[in-house]
């Protein structure tokens, strides 16, 4: 039996290629308390309503306006390495990097072995 389940990136409830990831824990599960976490899903009382008559369990909701780590993006032509390294240094991080193709994040990574484009030391950035 599953007391408690966790779910981060919770939007991707309903999308048509990833959401049964989500969706079938929480139809399947309906006698565990589920935490749903989601820093982009707005307000939704139908799904609040769907998801409180199949659980049969009250439903609390805590939002906030304010983002704990602001969301900040932008398009670069220079390489990752050289955008880590500059976004780094000028203290903007964490950093969350997008690949056309799981092809070219692989060997994005795979370059970043023994050579990484920021400090591997524990240091204010881990904090």
């Amino acid at each position: 039996s599953i007391d408690q389940v966790v779910m981060d990136e919770f939007h991707y409830f309903g999308d048509a290629s990833r959401g049964a990831a989500w969706e079938i824990p929480l139809w399947r599960l309906s006698g565990t308390a589920f935490l749903l976490m989601s820093g982009t899903l707005g307000a939704n009382p139908a799904l609040y309503a769907a998801i409180q008559a199949h659980t049969g369990r009250r439903l609390s909701v805590v939002s906030s306006e304010k983002r704990p780590v602001p969301l900040v993006f932008s398009y670069s032509c220079k390489s990752v390495r050289a955008t880590i390294e500059s976004l780094t240094q000028s203290d903007r991080y964490p950093i969350y990097a997008v690949h056309f193709s799981q092809r070219e994040s692989l060997l994005t990574a795979r370059s970043f072995l023994g050579n990484p484009p920021f400090e591997m030391s524990v240091d204010k950035r881990s904090a």
